[in-house]
């Protein structure tokens, strides 16, 4: 978190929190249209506006993918952040690995009582050729049931050939939260019998930032070798109009001093047609004290309160409305 001091006329202090996007550290994305199962839309989800405890397939994988030494042509995916082989489960109570009881047979990549924001989707697409195609299952703009915390989007990526998983993090959304870095979620597999698996994490908090990359390859016994340092991958599903990039905040920058006349700027999106600033007190965005309008500009004039703290982030939204937050 970074902190932003503001000083008014020598005297009067107003602390404002900036953190900055992570567009920065991720690498070149290749766009590919993805398949929708579930949108979190009220359109065409459910009438509360988000998606809670669904799960959904079987789906292709696209080759035969080997998991725990079974081999799988279909996967399902969950609204709880699980990719599941051979059946699946609404459980939203996450487990430590291994647990036999509940939901076995799965990569939880962040498995969690999280739900599919009314802005999001989860999607999947096979892209390349053989022996060496991938599948990629993306989790667009996850929230936390009950909670305005919001969490973000992540991928799930299965090799072909390799059989080794990478599990990956566009953007976490609230780094002022625990919860959102994982303190109460399992990352990490499971086999089919729910006796074996490898943890990444269990409820601890810090484990998961924006660019983070995990790799989970097979090690000829039965087991998964666990890798957090390799490269992000740069692929990205996209709806048929590609949502709008992730905003990178530019300033207030860090330890800014400026008056109560401030002039928020942001870096263009790339397939964004408008932008809006959300100004808060609460470090997940909630309840905000002001939203701008639709803006084509990159940058915004307001003016804050005295003597308080504040968090700001940019909704990058693309032609047909779909909405791409910031970090916050």
């Amino acid at each position: 978190m970074k902190k932003i001091i503001l000083f008014l006329r020598n005297v009067t202090l107003l602390t404002l929190i900036m953190l900055t996007s992570v567009a920065i550290a991720l690498p070149p994305e290749t766009e590919y249209t993805g398949l929708i199962p579930q949108t979190g839309s009220s359109v065409n989800g459910p009438a509360q506006g988000y998606e809670d405890d669904g799960y959904w397939g079987p789906n292709p994988i696209g080759f035969t993918f080997n998991f725990f030494g079974n081999d799988y042509t279909e996967f399902y995916v969950t609204s709880n952040g699980l990719v599941t082989f051979g059946g699946s489960s609404t459980q939203y109570s996450n487990n430590p690995i291994p647990t036999s009881s509940g939901a076995n047979n799965y990569i939880a990549a962040f498995w969690d009582d999280i739900v599919v924001h009314a802005t999001g989707d989860i999607m999947y697409q096979t892209i390349g050729t053989a022996p060496n195609r991938k599948l990629i299952v993306q989790f667009n703009n996850m929230s936390f049931y009950g909670s305005p915390v919001l969490l973000g989007t992540f991928q799930v990526i299965l090799y072909e050939g390799s059989n080794c998983i990478q599990t990956q993090y566009r953007s976490i959304v609230d780094l002022t939260s625990d919860r959102a870095s994982g303190n109460s979620a399992t990352i990490g597999l499971e086999n089919a019998s729910g006796t074996a698996g490898v943890t990444y994490s269990y409820n601890t908090g810090g484990m998961i930032h924006s660019g983070d990359a995990i790799r989970y390859c097979s090690d000829g016994s039965g087991s998964y070798t666990i890798d957090d340092n390799v490269l992000y991958e740069g692929v990205l599903l996209v709806d048929a109009i590609p949502r709008a990039g992730i905003a990178s905040l530019v300033s207030p920058g860090y330890g800014s001093t400026i008056g109560e006349e401030i002039t928020f700027q942001w870096d263009v999106a790339a397939n964004a047609v408008s932008y809006n600033v959300q100004i808060s007190q609460n470090s997940d965005i909630s309840s905000p004290i002001h939203t701008s309008a639709d803006l084509s500009t990159l940058t915004y004039d307001y003016t804050l309160s005295t003597d308080q703290t504040y968090y700001w982030s940019i909704n990058a939204k693309n032609s047909a409305g779909l909405i791409t937050w910031s970090e916050i």
